[in-house]
């Protein structure tokens, strides 16, 4: 719609634009994060279903079992999905996640791959916005607060429990990334309360948050505002 409008309104800019874009565009992963920063959204996504092509990922290639993903591939999709959702183009969104699941999948773990190609990396591929993506950010841009909540619960279980693990190993670092994960975690929940208009459910991890030890004051203060505005 942008560009139909300056077609008609500002033909010359728009011929600049585009000329400025081609000269300085990569087709890469920096190219992709050029066309974010300059709010091209659509032109970003286009650029990654090239660049997932080049990784055995395109659509002409799907059901090709042969070509396995990668943490740059994933990285792509996770990238191509939050921009699909930004510009609410949700139904794409939808079908385009559908083959990832909630990313338990071995086929996503440096374990499953060839050995030699990641001797030194063990577990998920993915990444942890990734998995929130997934669970919660699009099942409730589609209206499903119930099941972004299940997905949640179950992500929440498992930051628990390696939170717990670093904590009495005292690894305060491991610790504190992991509590961090669980904030976020619970952060997400909280929002599916709202939409689901659940505010007992809402104030009790409100509470649960700021009972956390270690919270910054800015994340305090954060939480207590939008508490209140609850």
């Amino acid at each position: 719609p942008i560009t139909q409008s300056m077609t008609t309104h500002f033909p010359s800019e728009l011929s600049k634009r585009k000329q400025a874009q081609l000269e300085n565009l990569t087709v890469d992963d920096r190219g992709v994060k050029s066309l974010i920063e300059d709010k091209c959204y659509r032109g970003a996504i286009a650029l990654i279903s090239r660049l997932l092509t080049n990784y055995g990922q395109g659509f002409d290639q799907r059901g090709n079992t042969s070509n396995k993903h990668s943490a740059q591939s994933l990285q792509l999709w996770y990238t191509r999905l939050a921009l699909l959702i930004k510009i609410n183009e949700l139904e794409i969104a939808k079908k385009e996640a559908e083959p990832f699941g909630q990313l338990t999948s071995v086929e996503f773990f440096y374990d499953h791959q060839q050995p030699q190609a990641f001797r030194s990396k063990h577990g998920s591929m993915a990444s942890f916005s990734f998995r929130l993506l997934l669970a919660a950010e699009l099942p409730l841009k589609l209206n499903k607060p119930n099941e972004a909540l299940n997905n949640l619960l179950t992500i929440l279980e498992v930051t628990r429990r390696i939170h717990k693990f670093f904590t009495d190993l005292g690894k305060q670092n491991e610790a504190d990334f992991w509590r961090e994960r669980k904030v976020r975690v619970m952060t997400s929940m909280i929002n599916c309360a709202m939409q689901l208009k659940n505010f007992d459910l809402a104030h009790q991890l409100f509470e649960s948050i700021l009972g956390e030890e270690g919270l910054s004051e800015t994340i305090k203060f954060s939480l207590g505002s939008a508490w209140g505005r609850t």
